[in-house]
């Protein structure tokens, strides 16, 4: 196992945290939509 630099490390821990709330964001963001679709069914 190589070793990487701490920075480096961080660097793609942080692309990973970025993929993943990406990744739930498109489903946030759905259900926001479906939200102020019902809202306006019901005003």
């Amino acid at each position: 196992m190589r070793q990487y630099p701490s920075f480096l490390n961080k660097a793609l821990n942080f692309f990973s945290i970025v993929e993943i709330m990406a990744f739930n964001g498109i489903f946030l963001f759905n259900i926001v939509l479906v939200i102020i679709g019902f809202s306006m069914l019901f005003y």
